[in-house]
């Protein structure tokens, strides 16, 4: 058992028992929905409350949200009433094999015509470096021409002040998360932007990199 995956799934189930829904998408869901031309299928990694997965369907995307926490996945299947071609599944994408049964499985799920998206806001800073790679590994299962759009703290973020620090973060360098992708997700970085303004929550205002990738 990876005892540090399993206090993160804990600590996460915690905080969506106690969080109250948000009414408006992430700012990152609101601009990458203005680089998608007509339905697309995504899959939100690491979903959470279903903000952004919601916000997809409710443009007539087809949507798939996986996250490891139980108790939020089952909030979200019974909040969806009503609110679009949205789906959600409890899903440990950090294991390996996991995330490649859901893109393999997608052929099934949804017509070819549809363009891929795989989006991942506030995620990838969330788990271990070997989660990453693994990851990045069942990315490659993507057709070529599939995009994917991250947002995620950098290294630039690791001194700033934390509205919650305690909880497990990592801080990523951008450079060796493109080159990771290429080499192991055969993911080609089309667009990336590094710094402060973006991910605003309260006082703190985190640096945060938003990638746009495709892959080959």
């Amino acid at each position: 058992m990876d005892i540090i995956s399993e206090q993160r799934k804990h600590y996460w189930s915690a905080v969506y028992d106690r969080r109250q829904r948000f009414a408006v998408p992430s700012s990152f869901a609101a601009s990458v929905a203005t680089e998608l031309a007509g339905r697309c299928w995504i899959v939100d990694i690491g979903c959470g409350d279903g903000r952004d997965s919601f916000f997809f369907a409710s443009l007539g995307h087809r949507v798939l949200g996986l996250d490891a926490a139980a108790n939020v996945i089952e909030s979200n299947n019974t909040f969806l009433s009503g609110k679009g071609p949205v789906l959600f599944r409890q899903a440990d994408v950090s294991k390996a094999g996991v995330l490649e049964a859901v893109l393999r499985s997608r052929a099934k799920a949804a017509p070819s015509a549809l363009c891929v998206v795989a989006y991942a806001r506030f995620f990838f800073h969330a788990v271990a470096e070997h989660e990453e790679r693994a990851i990045m590994q069942a990315l490659a299962e993507l057709p070529s021409g599939a995009r994917c759009f991250f947002e995620f703290r950098t290294t630039k973020d690791a001194g700033l002040p934390k509205r919650f620090p305690r909880h497990y973060r990592r801080y990523i360098d951008v450079d060796t998360f493109i080159e990771r992708a290429g080499e192991t997700g055969q993911l080609d970085c089309r667009y990336r932007v590094e710094g402060p303004g973006m991910a605003k929550y309260g006082k703190e205002d985190p640096i945060v990199a938003r990638l746009h990738l495709v892959r080959r």
